[in-house]
């Protein structure tokens, strides 16, 4: 590279003169990915985090764009939906055009990805400060859903996190100490068990296929009858845990009521007490012998 690049000044271009650099090494950017640039542009109040890297283009006052092709799609994007100008500001250094295919290639290959547990971390710090679930999704262009994981994961242990972050856990079983908020646990468990379970982290709580909440209509009657409720939001196939198995166990003649009409005789004379038996098995001896026709 020359050294010119050193004493680069930020100059203003506007959006509708910057151009794709044919010597740009990278050609494609996917509609998801550019939906959520304009996101993450969106929450922070329009502004880019990271000036463009520009030189001049073939025709006056234009300019390609060496590095930051999918800021500018993404900005395009907000211009076509009217919420910026066609001829937004936008802040670049610019280079010269000897440099571009080594520079578009840094870029796009120099680039350590963000380590998922600081990430996990970064989630529950903003929560902490006071920013709502939905403001987090906003600003960074993603589900609240996903945010939710996200924060479920930040507040694992940080023993737990950090043995994640060593490589000696896997994400899968990170995901499982999601559904206990109880740190010490959390370790007790991990430390205790060779293959640890969801089911030990919950405690007494009654799962939500338990034979008694089946009983007392599911888990939305107990929901219903104000009972907490804890999910876990890495196993779509579960619907939750009941966390207070008294008011389970309270519900039950609930739930036997419910069903004696089932046992209400045809005649209609209403609900009549019985008593099970078990009937002794009969053994019989012999021998069964074909007979022809």
């Amino acid at each position: 590279m020359t050294d010119t690049q050193a004493a680069t000044e930020t100059i203003v271009v506007a959006l509708n003169k910057l151009d794709r650099d044919p010597l740009n090494v990278r050609k494609t950017y996917t509609k998801e990915g550019i939906a959520d640039m304009a996101a993450t542009i969106r929450g922070d109040g329009y502004r880019i985090l990271q000036n463009l890297i520009v030189r001049k283009g073939d025709k006056r006052g234009r300019f390609f764009v060496i590095a930051g092709g999918r800021r500018v799609a993404a900005l395009n994007l907000l211009a076509e939906l009217g919420e910026i100008a066609k001829d937004f500001a936008v802040e670049c250094k610019e280079r010269n055009a000897e440099d571009a295919t080594e520079i578009s290639l840094i870029e796009n290959t120099q680039r350590e990805a963000m380590h998922p547990v600081d990430e996990y971390e970064a989630y529950r710090v903003m929560s902490d400060s006071g920013k709502s679930v939905e403001d987090i999704a906003a600003r960074f262009g993603t589900t609240e859903t996903m945010v939710r994981k996200r924060l479920a994961l930040g507040r694992v242990s940080p023993e737990l996190l950090d043995l994640y972050r060593n490589e000696e856990m896997s994400f899968q079983q990170l995901t499982a100490f999601t559904v206990s908020d109880d740190h010490e646990r959390q370790v007790e468990v991990w430390k205790s068990l060779p293959h640890h379970n969801r089911d030990v982290l919950q405690g007494k709580a009654v799962k939500f296929n338990d034979k008694r909440i089946k009983f007392i209509g599911g888990i939305e009657a107990y929901e219903a009858a104000g009972g907490p409720v804890k999910r876990d939001l890495f196993d779509t196939r579960n619907s939750g845990f009941a966390l207070d198995a008294a008011l389970s166990k309270s519900l039950l003649p609930t739930g036997w009521k419910s069903r004696r009409k089932h046992f209400a005789p045809r005649d209609g004379n209403g609900w009549r007490s019985f008593r099970p038996f078990r009937r002794k098995p009969t053994i019989c001896t012999g021998s069964i012998r074909p007979t022809s026709r």
